[in-house]
């Protein structure tokens, strides 16, 4: 067999027999536990934060929750006060937001990064720049083999998103445009190409016609206000009732901590005095030994006068000569 790389057996759902006999354990004798297919993995879209001071990290902007990562914004090689975040929640970060650590600068905007990718402005393709770039140069305006600066058909006005739709250029203008992105023709990078994201704040989006308005609807209404009430204040309390017990726990440490301190506290206490005791014993224990050591330095000195003179009369009376007795 092959070696093993994954954890999950992928099996289809249309074959619930074999899903039991593989829970079962009897393929292998390995009991495997039912799970759906993981969520293919998304890309997080990008965000750029504007009034971001330059001296100030970027990743201090994980404050906001949401911020997977975030870089500096950097234009000819300077710093700018802008930086690009990653977004990984689900719901979009707001449109402003106010950093605890910036108190004194107004909010900082968040806009969207429709086009995150690089763009290479010789051969107008994404996901590369012109400097490494060895493709054949393309204008922007009509597809020609030469830089976009020096195009004729070029349009006079430099174009930008937020008055491209205001201002179109005239049909004369366009006639001779070609956009080397979706080679149609009328078109050019800048205005109309259909593969240039456009933001969702310029497209005009008619909105839906609203139903007439009936005496049921009406009446239904406020029930309906009053239910979404309900749910909230019962929301509420629910969250109200978790963190009460939050706090409780909180509490219950914190007289457990109090708790373990005193006895710690007490234990020093013991210690200190269970110190001083065998300092004590140490010094007496040494003064004994002091009073022994002078008193065998006593007994191995010189005898006293009355012994040597017992010692000089034993000895005479003991060479005197013997009397011969008849």
């Amino acid at each position: 067999m092959s070696a093993v790389t994954s954890r999950f057996v992928n099996i289809s759902r249309k074959r619930p027999d074999i899903v039991q006999r593989v829970m079962a354990g009897e393929f292998l004798a390995l009991p495997l536990v039912e799970q759906d297919s993981p969520e293919r993995p998304r890309k997080f879209p990008s965000y750029l934060i504007t009034r971001y001071p330059v001296e100030v990290n970027p990743s201090l902007s994980k404050e906001l929750p949401g911020v997977y990562s975030a870089r500096r914004f950097y234009q000819n090689g300077k710093p700018l006060n802008r930086i690009i975040v990653t977004w990984s929640l689900l719901e979009q970060p707001p449109q402003t937001f106010d950093f605890s650590f910036l108190p004194s600068l107004p909010s900082s905007e968040i806009r969207r990064l429709l086009n995150d990718s690089p763009t290479c402005y010789r051969c107008w393709g994404i996901g590369h720049i012109s400097r490494y770039c060895s493709a054949e140069e393309k204008c922007a305006w009509c597809s020609g083999p030469h830089d976009s600066r020096s195009c004729r058909y070029r349009w006079s006005h430099q174009p930008h998103a937020s008055d491209a739709a205001a201002t179109p250029p005239s049909d004369d203008v366009t006639s001779n445009w070609r956009c080397p992105r979706c080679l149609k023709q009328g078109v050019s990078v800048w205005h109309g190409c259909s593969r240039r994201p456009t933001s969702a704040s310029h497209q005009l989006v008619t909105p839906p016609s609203l139903p007439p308005k009936s005496s049921a609807s009406i009446s239904s209404s406020p029930s309906l206000q009053v239910l979404a009430l309900r749910q909230a204040v019962n929301d509420l309390k629910t969250r109200c009732a978790s963190l009460e017990s939050r706090l409780d726990a909180i509490e219950a440490t914190l007289h457990n901590l109090v708790v373990g301190h005193a006895s710690t506290e007490a234990t020093l206490d013991f210690l200190v005095e269970s110190h001083q005791t065998i300092l004590s014993t140490l010094s007496s224990f040494t003064q004994r030994f002091d009073d022994f050591a002078a008193r065998l330095g006593e007994l191995n000195g010189p005898p006293p006068s009355r012994v040597a003179a017992r010692i000089k009369s034993s000895s005479s009376s003991c060479r005197s000569p013997k009397r011969n007795v008849r």
